[in-house]
């Protein structure tokens, strides 16, 4: 992605407010340097004090595009040079001072609630559109009291299951991390891991669309991609079967799994602590009721030359020569 198309990104996400503070950061970055004096912002602020549709508190993409069209008009000439990109400028600007406008009183903004799934069991929500999710233990998920606008939107920080409400009318968004999901009405997983900067969407029926800061995507049935925001790569596959959705059931399925990612995401269920170092290159298949640790843990040790102590109240460590 061209920086000139990254910044257009940025500013579709703040229209749509679904702009991180590292973005935020980012897009006032760019105004200072394609801006350094403020003459932009000064013209921004004449056009937009002499605009009726400001002054009733009814911004629109109508008006937004009037007043970057009278900077772009006034300022053509010292600007000639860099064109396109001066657009660009004066729209970053104007879009930074709507929302400031929007966060001043232009709008009520809809209260917003968290909800984080306990330990060591799956945590239920349905939404004010009737949206139902299932959640990874250990997962939040921040969403408005009442959708009020013209989108769906909430944020979601683990793993969750969504069988979303159909409404053609107000898409519905998931924020996980970096990567957007766009949705009308389907059923779908999303996980994103801070940590690794890795995200994961996979789609059991219906139609998304995936966007990142350096790639969009449409899925549909059965199609998984995998997200890697750190090398900015992805890897797009087809689901086998729909024993990438047996969590939702609070089934544990494993098929020739790394043994270090079973006992992360074991450590994040149970809210405890797992390691080994021993099985760095060892793999597990078999499946489990996420009831008792201690079985789960003593099946992957035993079958991978492994046994297990606790050293402490929530620490568990596997050591043996491994595999």
């Amino acid at each position: 992605m061209t920086e000139e198309n990254y910044q257009l990104l940025l500013v579709r996400k703040i229209t749509q407010n679904r702009l991180s503070s590292e973005e935020l950061s980012l897009l006032k970055q760019y105004q200072e340097v394609l801006d350094p004096e403020g003459e932009l912002e000064k013209n921004l602020r004449l056009a937009w004090d002499s605009s009726t549709e400001a002054v009733q508190g009814k911004p629109s993409s109508r008006m937004a595009d009037k007043v970057a069209d009278r900077i772009y008009l006034e300022k053509a000439k010292k600007y000639r040079n860099v064109g396109l990109f001066t657009k660009i400028a004066a729209t970053i600007i104007l879009i930074i001072s709507i929302s400031l406008y929007l966060q001043k009183g232009g709008h009520k903004d809809a209260e917003w609630a968290t909800f984080t799934a306990s330990t060591g069991q799956l945590g239920k929500l349905t939404l004010p559109d009737g949206t139902k999710i299932t959640a990874m233990p250990g997962t939040s998920i921040l969403y408005p009291l009442a959708f009020t606008t013209d989108q769906r939107l909430i944020k979601i920080s683990g793993t969750a299951y969504l069988s979303v409400t159909r409404d053609p009318e107000r898409p519905f968004i998931v924020s996980a991390g970096p990567t957007t999901t766009t949705v009308l009405g389907t059923s779908f997983s999303v996980h994103y891991d801070s940590l690794a900067q890795s995200g994961r969407v996979a789609v059991k029926e219906g139609k998304v669309k995936v966007e990142t800061a350096f790639q969009s995507t449409f899925l549909k049935d059965m199609e998984v991609i995998e997200i890697s925001h750190h090398d900015q790569t992805t890897r797009m596959d087809k689901l086998k079967d729909l024993r990438d959705f047996d969590w939702t059931q609070g089934l544990l399925t494993y098929e020739d799994t790394p043994i270090h990612e079973i006992l992360n995401q074991l450590s994040k269920w149970y809210g405890v602590t797992i390691t080994s170092s021993q099985a760095e290159n060892c793999v597990f298949t078999g499946s489990f009721r996420a009831e008792n640790l201690q079985v789960i843990l003593l099946n992957i040790a035993e079958s991978n030359h492994l046994k297990i102590d606790k050293i402490a109240k929530n620490h568990y460590v596997l050591t043996g020569k491994g595999c």
